[in-house]
């Protein structure tokens, strides 16, 4: 019930406000979605970023104290063994990638030995201004210290500067390239998505949001560490908010329009299911003559068969009185009699929508029963009946509804060949199983009948008779169809026709 209120007070504001409050509402959702979404990824970016700058750093302070250690191991071996310069060098270069040139000066910056890697260009052998610095705090503070960041041969680098304790003064300074530095990203699972770079050192923060900017301690005022992520997502969505916002002026203005139309439809739908009522008035009176006529129809044949004994019976009583054969042809008045109301409580029950009752039937037996009537029936137009069965034919069906349409089939054969001049006048019914499937076939050799009235012979109202009323082969496709059957016209041509009864086969329950 609460739900119920509430969509009927949401349709009423709807209608009363056109649809232009929901179009305000659909548009500021349109435009702030995408808006929280893009917050949403530069927040998790963001996060993403700081952590993966928080643990690299932690990774490169602990291999530069780790470089620093072993700068400062080799110097002291290349201190007391200075006449092997070269060969630790060498050594030196083939143990560690990041070490690109050694050098050994003295206090006041000459250098007095110098190596390199291959294709290494030989720098500038007097220090520079913020070198010389640099080695004067090393040697104050007698501990390794690291240059500023810059550039040789395309290649960021960085000097340390390892001195050596009295009463030598001399200071190692190894060249180290940082590219080797960045190579530490990919030991960390987290930054898949994320690059490193070095660059020279700065204060200011990024302004793009993929770029997170990191010093530490252990290098400020040397260098920066910038990490930049490569995912996309913060960035489409911010080049298409303004599309996002045109799709929302768009889509509400349609909506606009479509709710605006709202209370006619409503008008209109209420229109229509008046004219519905009405037809389904209409429809049940439709439905009242259509059930008038079937019974007419399918009770005329038990009536007609009453009447017939009723002649004979009178025709009886004129001659000589056979009490054995007048009670004999009473029974058979009162059988017709109760078949007449079987046929019509069948044919009502027909017409009600929903399945009809249907019982396991062997379809065999029915036939075999059903052929002394047909034969009484055929003989005055000297018409023969054949009957080709196989036995133990099982269907579920209701036995008088399926009595009658093979008689309906029957009744329509012998009136074809009632106005034939054939010398051989013959109504075949064969019943054979097929692939699961009970096919019941009745054929004559009838005129057969007119190609132009083939698409029409299951429509209601339809005859080609002068007193016929049109509802025999449409009723009968309907109670096939009620069998989950079906009834076709298999073939049709000046020689005759032949319908087909298709049904699904029974079996019987296992006891």
């Amino acid at each position: 019930m609460p739900s119920f209120v509430l969509n009927e007070a949401i349709n009423r504001w709807l209608i009363r406000s056109g649809g232009t409050g929901a179009a305000l509402l659909f548009v500021a959702l349109l435009v702030v979605t995408p808006w929280l979404f893009e917050q949403w990824a530069i927040y998790g970016l963001q996060n993403r970023l700081q952590k993966s700058g928080v643990n690299f750093s932690q990774q490169l302070e602990l291999h530069i104290e780790n470089s620093e250690r072993q700068a400062l191991r080799r110097a002291t071996e290349m201190q007391d063994q200075l006449g092997n310069f070269d060969e630790k060098a060498a050594d030196w270069f083939k143990s560690s990638d990041e070490v690109m040139a050694l050098r050994w000066v003295n206090a006041d910056g000459q250098a007095l030995r110098y190596a390199s890697r291959s294709g290494m260009p030989t720098p500038a052998l007097e220090l520079r201004p913020q070198q010389s610095l640099v080695l004067a705090q090393a040697n104050e503070l007698n501990k390794p210290s690291f240059s500023a960041l810059y550039e040789l041969a395309g290649k960021k680098m960085v000097d340390l500067y390892v001195p050596m304790p009295q009463p030598m003064t001399m200071t190692l300074v190894a060249t180290i390239d940082t590219s080797t530095w960045t190579a530490l990203a990919a030991l960390q699972e987290d930054m898949s998505e994320i690059t490193v770079e070095v660059i020279p050192f700065q204060t200011g923060l990024s302004s793009d949001k993929n770029h997170l900017r990191v010093n530490h301690p252990l290098w400020e005022g040397h260098w920066t560490l910038e990490f930049r992520s490569r995912e996309l997502t913060a960035d489409i969505l911010k080049i298409f908010r303004p599309a996002f916002g045109t799709i929302a002026l768009l889509i509400s203005g349609l909506l606009i329009m479509y709710l605006r139309n709202h209370k006619l439809r409503l008008q209109a739908e209420k229109e229509a299911a008046e004219k519905s009522r009405l037809l389904e008035r209409q429809s049940r009176l439709s439905m009242l003559g259509e059930m008038s006529a079937s019974l007419a129809h399918e009770i005329n044949q038990p009536l007609a068969i009453i009447a017939n004994y009723a002649v004979a019976g009178q025709m009886q009583l004129q001659q000589t009185p056979d009490a054995e054969l007048l009670q004999d042809l009473l029974q058979k008045i009162q059988e017709q009699s109760l078949r007449a109301a079987q046929v019509l409580v069948s044919v009502r029950g027909l017409l009600h929508q929903g399945p009809v009752q249907s019982v396991l039937t062997d379809v065999t037996q029915i036939l075999v029963n059903l052929k002394p009537h047909l034969v009484q029936q055929a003989a005055p137009l000297n018409v023969k009946v054949k009957l080709k069965t196989e036995p133990d034919l099982l269907a579920k069906l209701d036995p008088i509804l399926f009595e009658q349409v093979v008689l309906n089939l029957f009744k329509n054969s012998l009136q074809s060949l009632e106005n034939t001049t054939s010398p051989r006048k013959t109504i075949s019914i064969t019943a054979l199983m097929e692939e699961q499937t009970l096919r019941i076939a009745v054929a004559d050799t009838g005129h057969g009948i007119a190609p132009e009235n083939e698409r029409k012979i299951f429509d209601s109202f339809f005859t080609t008779k002068k007193d016929g009323l049109g509802i025999g082969l449409n009723l009968c496709r309907s109670v096939i169809e009620r069998f989950q059957g079906q009834l076709v016209l298999r073939s049709n041509g000046p020689d005759g026709v032949c319908f087909a009864i298709e049904l699904p086969v029974a079996s019987r329950p296992k006891e």
